[in-house]
């Protein structure tokens, strides 16, 4: 009976290693189609929005983010504080820093300079 249970285990490790997975993109032909994609690909058109706690430069070298920035941008600095805030004062992500390794919030950033 052992035997039998252990060659059902091998056979259905062997039948799992083998199968693919769902999440691979959809293989499709080449046409007239796939040439506009990989042109349009090739060159996308990427419009970046400054975030609320965002200012950028004059030469755009330097970024100076953080929540002091969000509240002399806003022009209510009380607002940092509202939960119920509008959306031009950002977001509570935009002000925290996260670890690297584990992804927790590792700080709050007040001011920030990123070159």
């Amino acid at each position: 009976m052992k035997t039998y249970l252990g060659l059902l285990a091998a056979v259905l490790l062997t039948a799992s290693a083998s199968g693919q997975t769902t999440n691979a993109p959809a293989h499709r032909p080449l046409g007239a189609d796939s040439q506009i994609s990989t042109v349009s690909k090739a060159n996308p058109v990427v419009l970046q929005q400054s975030k609320p706690n965002e200012v950028v430069s004059r030469s755009g070298k330097v970024i100076y983010s953080g929540s002091l920035v969000t509240a002399i941008k806003g022009g209510n600095p009380l607002q940092l504080l509202n939960p119920f805030a509008p959306a031009q004062y950002g977001s509570a992500e935009d002000g925290v820093t996260r670890s690297a390794i584990t992804g927790k919030v590792d700080g709050l950033k007040v001011f920030g300079v990123r070159f």
